[in-house]
């Protein structure tokens, strides 16, 4: 079986390849396989699920795209799609993607890196991660995909819509009359000196939803939880994707929420948990709340929209630190993936670069940022290092635990 083969990209014109995803309705015909094909590939089924064209186009002009976001999942685990008439293997969850965003009618253009980027060429992909701030600043829009459906996600994404909506209509959190844990003292002392019609029973309604021991909060806590466990959040390559996109849409299964909606939705979350915190303390009294012991699950998601949300300025060694429970399947990109929106990167001379090791990436960053007055760098090195013939005054920055001894400056997002 013949697989396909990418074009070379010019460089210079700063060309890059958009993937024309075909509507659903063109999916039959165009997505089967020859007997010979399939018998090169070892496969018993004739139909694949994603067709799709490539195309080359200059990012200083291109036509309207979409960026879309979303994390490889497990690289073993493979599914076939066709780019033209030819086969390309690609991840399990990203051919679920594309099976999801498939359209109904006319192609829909989109920018992944999967497909856009050769992967197997280093030059390509350094040149390629070097323009992917101003790739996902051109999008239209960026499309996050969380994953498919499950029993608990479309709950989940129901509860963004409704009250994700109502803490934006009610402007909550956005000036000190309306904090949250202000808002529900009073609910709870005397409602009716609520600033507006309407946020009784709001409050009364995320109560049920949220507090300990209400009936069913438990069930609407664990949706919730489960989608902001999700895969997608951990990974570092995220942040910056949605920090440059113009608008987000965040996309389970078949639903979609805005940006904005998931922003409000984690506050309200967040922000109940510490006043359920709060109360407990003052009572002296424990609480068994399944929101209270989720809170883990919402730090990363919180991240991202905190940082697309705030003006900065983000240091390379503020970010290094802020975004250190994030992932990365090459450990360069603890470094690469943080630099087209670190303030600083320019003047550190800091680039992507995937020639380079990650011995020589990790000396090279930590080389200029003591150049550059940052010394406590110094106090992020590990004695054990997971990155081998690391000198043993360079961080390795596949680090967690360590780099909370970090001292920084008042954080750009608090």
């Amino acid at each position: 079986m013949s697989y396909f083969v990418y074009r070379a990209l010019t460089p210079d014109l700063r060309r890059i390849r958009l993937i024309h995803l075909q509507p659903k309705s063109t999916r039959a015909p165009s997505t089967t396989l020859s007997n010979q094909q399939l018998s090169d590939a070892g496969a018993s089924e004739p139909q694949l699920r994603v067709a799709c064209t490539i195309s080359h186009v200059c990012l200083d002009q291109p036509p309207p795209y979409f960026a879309l976001s979303y994390t490889w999942g497990d690289a073993s685990q493979k599914a076939r799609i066709l780019i033209g008439d030819t086969p390309f293997d690609v991840t399990k969850n990203l051919e679920a993607a594309l099976f999801h965003l498939a359209p109904d009618d006319v192609p829909l253009t989109l920018w992944i890196d999967a497909l856009c980027i050769d992967q197997n060429d280093e030059v390509e992909k350094t040149e390629q991660v070097q323009q992917m701030k101003q790739i996902y600043l051109q999008a239209t829009s960026v499309i996050t995909w969380l994953g498919p459906a499950t029993v608990n996600s479309d709950a989940a994404m129901h509860w963004i819509q409704r009250y994700g909506s109502l803490a934006h209509s009610f402007s909550i959190g956005t000036k000190p009359e309306l904090r949250l844990r202000r808002l529900l003292q009073t609910f709870e002392s005397d409602p009716d000196k609520l600033p507006h019609k309407g946020l009784e029973e709001f409050l009364r309604d995320i109560s049920t939803h949220l507090s300990s021991g209400s009936r069913g909060s438990d069930s609407v806590v664990i949706a919730l939880s489960e989608l902001f466990e999700r895969a997608y959040w951990s990974r570092v390559w995220v942040v910056q994707e949605v920090v440059h996109g113009n608008s987000v849409q965040f996309v389970c299964g078949n639903m979609a929420v805005s940006e904005e909606l998931v922003h409000y939705s984690l506050r309200l979350l967040r922000n109940f948990g510490l006043y359920e915190r709060i109360k407990s303390a003052q009572s002296l009294q424990s609480i068994d709340s399944t929101l209270a012991s989720s809170t883990a699950s919402l730090r990363n998601p919180i991240n991202i929209l905190k940082i697309r949300r705030a003006t900065g300025p983000f240091p390379l060694i503020y970010l290094i630190r802020a975004l250190r429970y994030f992932q990365a399947t090459d450990p360069r990109d603890r470094i690469f993936a943080l630099l087209s929106f670190a303030t600083d990167a320019a003047a550190l001379g800091l680039k992507p670069d995937y020639r380079k090791s990650c011995k020589e990436v990790y000396l090279e960053t930590a080389t200029s940022l003591v150049r550059n007055g940052f010394l406590d760098i110094f106090q992020l090195c590990q004695v054990h290092k997971s990155i081998p013939e690391l000198p043993s005054w360079v961080p390795d920055f596949t680090s967690t635990t360590l780099l909370e001894m970090v001292k920084m400056q008042r954080s750009p997002m608090s």
